[in-house]
């Protein structure tokens, strides 16, 4: 059985991943059933018996064992990423976009930004396949075969059906920080 544990920051490209995943998936006649930790069973590995599972480690609690495979998606750049995650959550709460509010958000997720990165990214474990947002965004083919392969080395997959899914899917950046509100932050973060 395919099985895909995501560990992804909020907004580091997961949805459009698991969207690709689920149409790639279904051309191969490949099984996809998805878990999101805060949304399904709360449980690791899932009850439900998913494939595809995303949880955030917001509480530093998901562990790593050896003999399982992880995805971590993420940004490098801090700025851009919490700033990303701002807006997300403001979307949520229908908020308007403040750069005060922002600045605090900011300061308040600094420090699960740094835990995540540290625990995830700058981890050498063989086990855990990084993708960052702007190479996944840059480079798509490449890095979604990469994800399915890293967990199911021998499947054998179409490439063009891969890339005319992903020519379909629009793949772009959604977010383009103003310089002057980007220079504010790397002030405080």
């Amino acid at each position: 059985m395919l099985n895909y544990n995501f560990l992804s920051f909020p907004r580091s490209g997961f949805h459009l991943v698991s969207d690709l995943l689920k149409v790639i998936f279904k051309e191969h006649n490949l099984n996809f059933k998805f878990c999101e930790f805060y949304n399904c069973c709360r449980t690791i590995p899932c009850k439900n018996n998913s494939n595809v599972m995303k949880n955030h480690d917001f509480d530093n609690d998901y562990n790593i064992f050896n003999n399982t495979k992880y995805i971590v998606l993420y940004r490098k750049d801090k700025i851009l990423q919490l700033e990303a995650f701002y807006r997300y959550h403001i979307s949520c709460h229908s908020y308007s976009y403040n750069i005060n509010e922002l600045i605090n958000f900011c300061k308040k997720e600094n420090q699960y930004y740094d835990r995540f990165i540290n625990k995830w990214v700058n981890n050498d474990n063989i086990n855990i396949l990084k993708i960052e947002y702007y190479d996944l965004i840059n480079a798509p083919i490449e890095h979604i075969k990469k994800i399915i392969l890293f967990t199911n080395p021998n499947i054998i997959l179409n490439d063009l059906i891969i890339q005319n899914i992903i020519e379909k899917s629009n793949i772009k950046i959604y977010n383009e920080l103003n310089k002057d509100i980007y220079d504010e932050l790397k002030k405080i973060i």
